[in-house]
């Protein structure tokens, strides 16, 4: 396939061409007919319906034959990413919708509410870093399945509990109720929920020393020292509607009085040329810095900034775990079912930057640098 459409190409592409584009793809590449539902589904996601209709009712003229069976947008994006039914040995059915089945399901206020759990997570390590304040509500001796590069830093916040890794848990199935680590919100919890706690991971003291010491020797003094991600690093077409590019970033580059360190993990060259030519010697890259393979080192470094400006990824859920102020620049369509308690779900930090339909991240940037930005 050619370079992955940008959301914005996606908008801006008229549907006969998108047809045209589709249908030679597919002559190449049989898993175009996936390419389709990602990109239906990333102009719903946009708020492009009546788009996403006209672009659907083309497909099906075009392939009259072609198997389009109804999958929601979190089934392709599971399809893709995660591609395995990796917790079949756990389950005998499959996880419906992000849920599992309520027949599987006890909630707290049942007659054992302090059986240990086995809390299963299929989500990345924002996602288990964002839902592990709920941690501290459930049975000691629970075993948490989480990815390998976040066990050590979550053992250290939550010792009464066994982290492990998903090749573990036949050890636990038979005297641990299986849950889901999101669906204890939905399912373990009193209701209303509460809101988050302000802070549920800190930095360690030596992580939080050497990068303090590292962005003193890096940073103009009294610059305020704030950090960025634009984007995850799996990027899919579907994916791509949440993620920024760098120079969407420009209007919060614009203040002088701030030096920008980047979170940025998998940064290319490429990247790095297009921020050292928007920030110059205001983007920060301390060496050794490694934000997605050491989370302790994360953590340190998140400690030490004054904010954060990020996609919804894993550099602003661990800044809202610690408190540090975030700006998340988010899609208002994508996460409607949030809107209504954004801070029960990413905490008080958290300050939403939301995108609707025919905006870009730009004007979404410029907006917040003059209006809620310090």
């Amino acid at each position: 396939m050619n370079a992955p459409l940008t959301s914005d190409d996606l908008i801006g592409l008229s549907v006969p061409v998108w047809l045209a584009r589709l249908t030679a793809a597919r002559k190449r590449h049989p898993e175009s007919d996936l390419l389709w539902h990602q990109e239906v589904i990333a102009l719903y996601t946009l708020g492009y319906g009546d788009k996403a209709k006209r672009c659907l009712t083309a497909w099906r003229q075009a392939r009259p034959s072609s198997a389009m069976p109804g999958r929601t947008a979190a089934e392709i994006d599971r399809a893709q990413c995660k591609p395995a039914a990796q917790w079949g040995p756990v389950f005998s059915r499959r996880r419906p919708n992000s849920s599992i089945r309520m027949e599987t399901a006890v909630p707290l206020s049942a007659a054992n509410p302090d059986a240990p759990l086995l809390v299963l997570e299929e989500d990345g390590i924002g996602d288990q870093i964002r839902w592990a304040h709920h941690l501290t509500s459930i049975a000691s001796g629970s075993a948490i399945v989480v990815n390998g590069k976040i066990s050590g830093l979550l053992a250290r916040h939550y010792p009464q509990h066994h982290f492990i890794q998903a090749e573990d848990i036949r050890r636990y199935k038979p005297s641990h109720k299986p849950v889901y680590m999101a669906d204890l919100d939905r399912l373990y919890w009193q209701h209303p929920a509460p809101l988050r706690p302000e802070t549920h991971i800190s930095a360690h003291p030596e992580h939080k020393a050497r990068w303090q010491a590292a962005l003193n020797a890096a940073c103009t003094p009294g610059n305020r020292r704030i950090g960025f991600c634009f984007r995850s690093m799996h990027v899919t077409l579907m994916r791509s509607v949440y993620y920024l590019q760098p120079e969407d970033l420009a209007p919060f580059f614009e203040r002088s009085d701030c030096d920008f360190v980047s979170l940025q993990y998998g940064q290319t060259a490429e990247e790095t040329a297009r921020l050292r030519a928007l920030l110059g010697d205001r983007l920060i890259m301390p060496d050794g810095f490694d934000p997605i393979d050491d989370m302790e080192g994360l953590a340190g470094m998140t400690a030490c900034l004054d904010a954060v400006l990020s996609a919804s990824t894993l550099a602003a859920d661990m800044a809202s775990a610690m408190g540090v102020p975030v700006w998340r620049f988010m899609l208002g369509a994508g996460d409607a079912a949030r809107l209504s308690d954004h801070r029960h779900w990413y905490g008080a930090a958290s300050t939403p930057l939301f995108r609707s339909a025919g905006d870009r991240w730009y004007d979404i940037a410029a907006r917040a640098a003059s209006d809620t930005w310090p």
